[in-house]
């Protein structure tokens, strides 16, 4: 540390004296407090260094190679810029998905503002349009190297064992991966021996690996985790174990199940038959459930957590727990009734709600789509509980059929709110019939007749279905917006002038739609 930086760090009023800088630069300096001369000393000492700085030769990078892709058009310039900036987030994944299936690049004066961006999702739609320039620019900045897609060649088994005994965690991890792919027994043997060692954080992450390529030799390995000291460790090997059909784990689960859950065939004969078939239960069977009211110590050392949270009862949770780990299916082929038929018998069960979220935690692990199907809309509908934490992953069980039908009951039952939800998360193009039917919805709809509330959910779903229509019927939906709107626009309240504000905004976006379309027509 030179004597000026000391000063200053220090302060003038603990050092007795000034701190001499070069001799030269002290001679010139006129009289002044020490405060000030340490200034000028610090100040005509940097410029000094810095005069005296000799340039160093660098090595040019190569030219940028020629663009193999065509230019977005000019007139959309300003358009990619507010794009960039944020000001149209609405419309980003429909144009970065639109320019990108047509094979345009960035003009160069956008490139650095695109390798810029810091948000993980952004990066990735964009990256497709940074084009030949683009990539080029990158390697010239560490920071933009996000940019810049490296050709690796596959690691041969000798170098993803020295990634497994000597890289960082990420890369023993990925090495670990790519192993359980190429020699699975080899993968086994590497968790068997390093678990043990690893923290439980890192431990679960590994075991994790084990879910890719799930089979029965891996029974013996998860078995042993059933006795690790993490829970979350535990039930990720309970959770995997289940999903084995002939491991004696899932043997045991449904042992316990069966013994929990006890269904009886209902009456097929009599009075009783005659009246359960008139309220329509006629072929339902009936269901006894009977929790332990102690947890067995064997059903702890399997994974099934003693203390639930706040709220909940104990019987309830092991319960839940329970059906979690056996396959939905296996209540059918016990009662021979379909999801549809033991739906209600569940719903009238006292518990209820147990049974209920246990069916769909293990419809989703199971992916069982019978199951799903039946209680996604009860989950969609569910306004709390534990039922409403599985509507975006029995959403992703269903099959595409199934899930238009939902779409179409909840469209026909005017439940906006959740149709907003749901489409709102869903990937690539809407199932024709549901496009259909938001279209015919929205044309019949009179903004006039409704609350503010259900107002606020046709102009999310104009918003959607504007992203999602042909360029020809574009202008009757916004028609069909600018018409509705028109009908509260002379209202005060703040609400309405917000509704009005939307409106125009979505308005705005279509039209915009509408010039990317057309400038990029063939």
């Amino acid at each position: 540390m030179d004597e000026l930086t000391r000063l200053a760090l220090v302060g003038t009023a603990n050092l007795p004296a000034d701190a001499a800088s070069i001799a030269a630069i002290d001679a010139l300096l006129p009289e002044a407090t020490r405060e000030q001369r340490l200034l000028w000393q610090a100040g005509a000492q940097a410029v000094y260094r810095q005069a005296g700085l000799q340039t160093q030769p660098i090595m040019l990078p190569p030219a940028a190679p020629v663009e193999l892709q065509q230019q977005v058009p000019a007139a959309l310039h300003p358009l990619l810029g507010d794009l960039l900036a944020g000001q149209l987030d609405e419309l980003l994944p429909w144009a970065t998905a639109h320019f990108a299936a047509r094979h345009y690049h960035l003009p160069a004066v956008l490139l650095p503002m695109a390798l810029r961006l810091n948000n993980k999702a952004s990066r990735q739609r964009w990256l497709p349009l940074l084009g030949e320039r683009g990539r080029w620019l990158a390697a010239q900045n560490a920071d933009w190297h996000w940019a810049i897609q490296p050709q690796q060649a596959p690691a041969d088994d000798a170098l993803l064992a020295a990634h497994w005994h000597e890289g960082t965690f990420a890369v023993r991890r990925r090495a670990l991966a790519q192993t359980r792919q190429r020699d699975p027994a080899l993968a086994r043997d590497w968790l068997a021996a390093a678990l043990p060692q690893e923290k439980a954080e890192q431990r679960l992450a590994l075991a994790e690996v084990l879910a890719d390529g799930l089979c029965n030799d891996d029974e013996a390995l998860l078995s042993s985790l059933l006795a690790d000291r993490s829970q979350a460790v535990r039930q990720l090997a309970a959770g995997l174990l289940a999903q084995l059909p002939e491991s004696a784990f899932a043997l045991r689960m449904s042992e316990r199940a069966h013994a929990t859950l006890q269904w009886a065939q209902p009456e097929t004969q009599g009075a009783f038959a005659k009246v359960a078939s008139w309220l329509g239960k006629g072929n339902a069977p009936q269901l006894v459930v009977d929790p332990p009211l102690e947890l067995p110590r064997d059903w702890e050392k399997d994974g099934i957590v003693a203390n639930p949270s706040a709220g909940e009862g104990k019987r309830a949770w092991w319960l839940r727990q329970l059906l979690a780990l056996v396959p939905p299916s296996r209540w059918g082929q016990l009662t021979g009734a379909t999801p549809a038929t033991l739906l209600p018998v569940l719903q009238r069960s006292d518990w209820a709600e147990a049974l209920l979220s246990g069916l769909a935690e293990a419809s989703c692990r199971f992916a069982d789509a019978d199951w799903a199907a039946v209680l996604v809309e009860q989950s969609l509908l569910a306004p709390g509980g534990s039922m409403a934490d599985y509507g975006a992953r029995l959403w992703q069980t269903l099959a595409v059929a199934d899930q238009q039908a939902v779409l179409l009951r909840l469209l026909g039952a005017d439940q906006l709110d959740i149709v907003v939800a749901v489409l709102s998360r869903q990937d690539g193009p809407w199932p024709a019939a549901v496009q259909q039917a938001v279209e015919t919805m929205l044309a019949a709809r009179q903004f006039a007749d409704h609350a503010p509330g259900k107002i606020e959910p046709c102009l999310t779903l104009t918003a959607l279905l504007m992203l999602q229509i042909s360029d020809a019927r574009l202008a009757a939906l916004i028609a069909v917006l600018e018409r509705n709107v028109a009908a509260f626009a002379d209202r005060q309240e703040w609400i309405y002038r917000h509704l009005t504000d939307r409106a125009a905004r979505i308005v705005a976006l279509a039209h915009t739609r509408q010039t990317i379309i057309q400038e990029t027509a063939p």
